[in-house]
């Protein structure tokens, strides 16, 4: 199953202001049932993106934006492969068939 995420949000301010260091974690984990085929980040202003892992193994982008600026944009263009046959190969708990959820006291 392939899938394609396109998101894009935008912060705007009445002045100026800085964004640097800024982590930007919207990026799906990649596992053996789950691939990025296709990934483009940008953001407006422009920055320099360097890509890390953090310690949950999430793709984190931290960006370093050398000005202020009074808007942050951030797109994101991704498409993902789903290889696993079914991936709602699943058993749900019992409590969990029906919302809203019914939790054990213990």
């Amino acid at each position: 199953m392939k899938i394609g995420i396109r998101y894009e949000t935008v912060y705007r301010y009445d002045r100026a202001v800085r964004f640097s260091p800024h982590d930007v974690r919207l990026f799906p984990r990649s596992d053996r049932f789950v691939q990025i085929a296709r990934l483009d980040f940008r953001t407006k202003p422009e920055t320099t993106v360097r890509f890390g892992r953090d310690i949950f193994d999430n793709v984190v982008a931290s960006c370093f934006f050398e000005e202020a600026a009074e808007a942050l944009e951030l797109r994101l263009e991704i498409d993902v492969e789903v290889v696993k046959k079914n991936p709602f190969d699943f058993v749900l708990a019992r409590r969990a068939v029906r919302m809203p959820f019914a939790y054990e006291e213990d």
